[in-house]
């Protein structure tokens, strides 16, 4: 006989769910946005590659640097920080 409560139960609990960007200054999250599982997933629309509206997908674990994400955006989708973004953030700073 088997408990099939306990095994719905674990799915509720998996469910991991989007962490709005509020607060975060890095350039990468204009394309990057983390969930409660400890990731950051890509976001950009990338029409070129599929002809459709998809996300990129990609993903890597989060905790608190975004040099991976950055890695990504800049090798991936040929994305870079403009030198007016950065000025404008640094006095912020």
């Amino acid at each position: 006989m088997t408990d099939s409560s306990s095994s719905s139960s674990n799915n509720n609990t998996d469910i991991s769910r989007w962490i709005p960007n509020t607060g975060k200054t890095s350039f990468v999250w204009k394309f990057f946005q983390a969930k409660t599982n400890g990731r950051a997933y890509c976001r950009k629309i990338d029409k070129a590659a599929t002809g459709h509206d998809n996300e990129c997908g990609y993903n890597c674990a989060y905790k608190s640097q975004t040099s991976s994400m950055l890695y990504h955006i800049h090798n991936f989708h040929k994305q870079f920080e403009k030198k007016l973004e950065v000025s404008k953030r640094l006095k912020i700073i």
